[in-house]
């Protein structure tokens, strides 16, 4: 998401989306994140700052930023997790463990 927060709002202007409170909190969680993060932890994060924010409510950002190109989910041993497109990509890999007979 190296776009500005004057450029997203704009992409949201233009899906007929509004600029929220919740909607600006929860990119700027995602703008200062170095990886992928799961929506309950964006949640409590963004809670911190703007209280009674829902999971619902971060999960429906997360959808319309996914949308518009902003974010990619990813699938972690931990569930679903999301990442601005912009960070560099890893292998998101959970190792089994092995069985010797």
């Amino acid at each position: 998401m190296a776009a500005s927060t004057d450029s997203v709002a704009e992409l949201l202007r233009a899906q007929g989306l509004r600029m929220t409170p919740q909607r600006l909190a929860i990119m700027g969680e995602l703008m200062n994140a170095d990886d992928a993060m799961v929506a309950s932890a964006l949640a409590a994060r963004v809670r911190d700052k703007l209280p009674g924010v829902t999971v619902a409510t971060v999960y429906r950002t997360l959808d319309h930023f996914e949308r518009l190109a902003m974010l990619v989910h990813v699938h972690l041993a931990s569930g679903l997790a999301y990442r601005r497109v912009d960070l560099p990509q890893h292998a998101y890999l959970t190792s089994a463990e092995r069985q010797v007979h």
